[in-house]
């Protein structure tokens, strides 16, 4: 699972899952890590984005900058 805050830089966060799917907990406390390490950190609710690796892409040329489809947003509080 990738996890980054919604349009904004800051650092994104992988969560490897050997079997089955990523608890709720596991979520949360990857989601408030990725808002944490971003521009957004002094914000109390913040949007932060995810999706399986699988769908995240490089943007050829761009340093740092990728696409992703196919996810969703949760909203966590730090």
């Amino acid at each position: 699972m990738w996890l980054h805050a919604q349009k904004v830089k800051g650092a994104h966060v992988i969560v490897a899952k050997d079997f089955g799917t990523v608890s709720p907990e596991l979520l949360m406390k990857a989601a408030k890590l990725a808002a944490k390490n971003s521009k957004y950190s002094k914000k109390k609710a913040v949007p932060v984005d995810y999706t399986h690796v699988k769908y995240v892409n490089k943007v050829k040329g761009v340093k740092g900058k990728v696409t992703f489809s196919q996810s969703k947003t949760i909203y966590v509080n730090i």
